[in-house]
């Protein structure tokens, strides 16, 4: 298209400028380019605060006070001393430690002109009382759980309540992540959630992202960050923010390693997944696949009252479903280093996913004084398959690290999904009396091509910009055929009220700038995305189009403040956006069954949030401590609308409300305790006050809940760990209703042997049974009982194996100071 054309040149030529002029700043006197750069040096001795003797291989860490990122690192020599050179100018802080000492902080250093070279001077280490002289293994385990600037980062690879689940399982045991027993993620009671997977989108939504999800194995994720007021450089879709699952792809060895899973469950469930490392000096490749098979079963339960006439009328619904489910999934990584700034990679993922369902729903009519007036049985057998690829080519250049780097990428992302149903509906006396005989068969495909650039560069001392490009097309295709049999014709005729194809094509096309500077303890960042959208909705059926062109600016910024190396104040707003699906935009019917109809809407608009946060987080000697109060206030959002006729068939759509303001606050606490016990505690309350007044002023709603999560780890001997997970959500006011509060727990014991290369594993998911789902309302036309159930209580037995990765193993220097020599961060201190 011609826009294309004109905005591509557009993102060039904006690049092109960005370069220029940056280089004219950075060649400024003082700036960082060419002779005027500035490279800053950290010397000192470390010695035994004891003996006062020399401590060969201690480990000094520099960290940014802006981000609490890690700059750059030593060792030291054989008579104490250090010299880290090629430091950037701004505030850092030292973090210095030694095998069986206690890790020492250093604050306030600062690389600026006239100042460039800062001299810890002598640091006297004082001897860990903890540790004793024996030999031991030094493990380099991440912290449970990590604040950034911009995220918090929850590290869950070695969490014994994942154990032979897989993605879905992983966010139910995150602070902050809701799951309900639908399989719908949400954030701070907001379902519009962006989910990421290492860093890159998942254009998939509802039941086909949770099915993706599902296909991950536990085993697989190393870590879940939770951003939630994402900069100018992230897309904006996702009201509520962004997941970002982080799979593993990479080891510190050289030549091969990998590691093997086996899981079973009690639901006749099983799992299997491996992984292959190989490194080498200029190439790596990661490779891990997994497969899954799950089986359970649910239950729904309906009751609703029809009000409309008299006498009341009223329908109880009784619905059981057995599913299996069968997914592979693969993924890969390939990267060549030309040398130390000059990346190459080319990055897969594959999921293969299969399945069955057989249904049967009761349903029982009564009327006047509950007496039933019709009663049938339908049955339904599904058959699924799925299929995902993306494919995604890179390139990096990357000077200095988070500071000065280029980064272009090509990526093609396809999803494609088959389901075939075949329905039977009986008289509840005999089956030989058969009431409906259908069949539907939909078939539809995503594809989405993305080319983005980035760059990032210093601007002055302290300064930082970055700016870039995306542009992105993505096509939807569906077609949905329905044919009932007709028993005077003995034939199946097509359903043409049901029977639909539409193509839904969207071209967007962003550039985005960002802006930081340090001022002191103060780190300020503005940003602005713009964006440019074409949306095509054609229903090849009717021959009707609909379409939207959108440009829309989403402004960002954030303002932080350093009390000190450990304690953090920041302020953040960024403006987002939630599109309408193309399942909320068809207008043709989906059916359920037939009592429950399901009709999108092509006439909705996107719905757009501002969101302000305040963050505090401090840590502390046993932990860490954050407190985040936030607001969100949003227009057209899209809402469910529910309806009822007079037949007793009610009808699903979505409409635009006026606008809806979000209060909350959340508290994330992190606890350990030595090496014996580590857990978390998060607490989150919020209210939302929806004006619904364009479409129905019974809509409108003010509505406060509140949830909570608690999550403990206990070393019983070593090698042997108990861990324990809870979760509560207080009931929520909706419109004209209620929804109930959920709970439940999972429990874990994992012991580990063969020097951690292997473990076994025992978890029970849902301990106590009560893991649903039940909400009421009740209206002038109607009254509604729903209570859902699915099997979820499970027993899984895991067995995990590493092989091939180097033992670090040294012994802990004796108290004259004497110890072997080696490079490994000692514990505590994280490279």
């Amino acid at each position: 298209m011609p826009q294309m054309t004109q905005s591509f040149v557009r993102g060039i030529l904006f690049l092109l400028a960005l370069t220029f002029a940056t280089d004219l700043l950075a060649q400024r006197p003082g700036g960082r380019g060419g002779r005027g750069r500035i490279s800053g040096t950290v010397t000192g001795r470390i010695l035994d605060n004891e003996s006062g003797r020399p401590i060969p291989g201690a480990t000094v860490a520099i960290w940014r006070v802006r981000d609490s990122s890690l700059v750059t690192g030593g060792v030291s020599k054989a008579d104490g001393r250090i010299a880290i050179e090629g430091m950037p100018p701004g505030r850092f802080y030292a973090k210095i430690g030694s095998l069986g000492y206690r890790v020492q902080v250093v604050d306030d250093l600062a690389i600026r002109p006239g100042s460039i070279e800062v001299d810890l001077g002598t640091i006297r280490l004082a001897t860990d009382q903890g540790v004793e002289t024996q030999e031991v293994t030094v493990t380099a385990e991440r912290p449970d759980v990590e604040f950034k600037a911009d995220r918090t980062i929850y590290n869950v690879e070695n969490q014994p309540v994942n154990a032979g689940g897989d993605g879905i399982d992983v966010l139910r045991n995150v602070p902050q992540v809701e799951v309900d027993i639908d399989d719908n993620i949400s954030l701070r009671g907001s379902q519009n959630v962006a989910v990421l997977l290492n860093g890159r989108s998942v254009p998939l939504r509802g039941e086909a992202l949770a099915g993706f999800l599902r296909s991950l194995s536990a085993n697989d994720i190393r870590s879940i960050e939770i951003i939630p007021n994402p900069s100018a450089k992230y897309d904006p879709d996702g009201m509520a923010g962004i997941i970002n699952i982080v799979l593993k792809n990479e080891k510190k060895e050289d030549n091969l390693s990998g590691t093997v899973t086996l899981s079973a469950g009690t639901t006749n469930s099983y799992n299997s997944s491996g992984s292959l490392n190989w490194r080498s000096e200029k190439l790596k490749i990661y490779s891990g696949y997994s497969f899954r098979y799950d089986q359970r079963e649910s239950e729904r339960l309906l009751f609703r009252e029809n009000r409309i006439f008299e006498p009341v009328t009223s329908l109880d619904q009784v619905s059981k479903n057995e599913r299996i489910r069968r997914p592979h999934s693969l993924n890969s990584t390939i990267e060549y280093a030309f040398d130390k700034i000059n990346t190459l990679s080319l990055a897969s993922f594959v999921s293969l996913r299969s399945g069955d369902r057989y249904g049967k729903v009761n349903y029982t009519e009564m009327g006047n004084l509950d007496e039933i007036t019709s009663q049938t049985f339908r049955y339904n057998l599904e058959d699924e398959n799925e299929l995902s690829i993306d494919f995604a080519l890179g390139y990096q250049w990357k000077k200095e690290p988070g500071r000065h780097e280029f980064s272009v990428e090509a990526r093609y992302n396809d999803n494609s999904e088959e389901e075939a149903n075949d329905y039977v509906e009986y008289l509840a006396e005999t089956t030989d009396s058969i009431v409906e005989l259908q069949n539907i068969l939909s078939d539809e495909s995503n594809s989405e091509g993305t080319f983005q650039i980035d760059y990032v560069r210093p601007i002055g001392l302290t300064g930082r910009l970055e700016g870039g490009y995306k542009g992105e097309l993505n096509r939807v295709e569906n077609d949905y055929y329905s044919e009932t049999f007709n028993p005077i014709t003995e034939e199946f005729q097509p359903d043409t009220d049901l029977n639909n194809l539409f193509v839904y094509d969207q071209q967007l096309h962003s550039l985005y700038l960002i802006l930081g500077e340090e001022f002191g303890p103060f780190d300020a960042q503005v940003g602005l995305r713009t964006e440019q959208a074409w949306t095509n909705f054609n229903l090849k059926t009717t021959n009707e189009e609909f379409e939207k062109n959108y440009f829309h600016l989403f402004p960002s910024g954030a303002l932080s403040y350093s009390f000190s190396d450990v304690s953090r104040l920041r302020a953040s707003y960024s403006r987002r956006v939630r599109r309408p699906s193309v399942r909320q935009l068809n207008p043709f019917p989906r059916s359920p069954d037939r009592l429950n109809l399901r009709i999108g809407n092509p006439y909705l608009l996107p719905e757009f949030v501002h969101s302000f946060e305040i963050s505090l987080s401090q840590s502390i000697e046993w932990g860490t401590l954050s407190l985040s109060p936030y607001f969100r206030h949003t227009t057209n959002e899209i809402e469910r609308f529910f309806s009822l006729d007079s037949s007793g068939i009610s009808t699903l759509t979505y409409r635009n409300f006026n606008e809806s303001d979000s209060y909350g606050a959340e508290f994330v606490g992190t606890f350990r305790i030595k090496d014996r016990f580590t857990g978390f505690i998060n607490l989150s309350g919020y209210r939302i006050v929806t004006d619904a007044d364009n479409v129905e002023s019974d809509l409108s709603n003010d509505a406060f809940s509140w949830s909570g999560r608690c999550n403990g780890k206990v070393t019983i001997i070593p090698d042997l760990d108990l861990q324990l997970s809870y979760f509560y959500r207080a009931p929520f006011d909706i419109s004209n209703g209620r929804i109930n509060a959920i709970h439940s727990a999972d429990l874990a014991l994992k012991q580990s042997f063969l020097n951690d290369r292997a473990s076994l594993s025992l978890r029970i998911s849902d301990l106590f049974d009560t893991r649903g789902f039940s909400l009421q309302r009740d209206d002038d036309e109607y009254y509604i009982e729903v209570d859902a159930r699915r099997d979820s209580r499970t027993a899984w037995l895991s067995f995990s194996w590493n092989f091939g990765r180097k033992q670090d193993r040294q012994k802990k220097r004796n108290r004259g100071g004497e110890r072997e020599a080696g490079g490994e961060a000692p514990t505590g201190i994280e490279f």
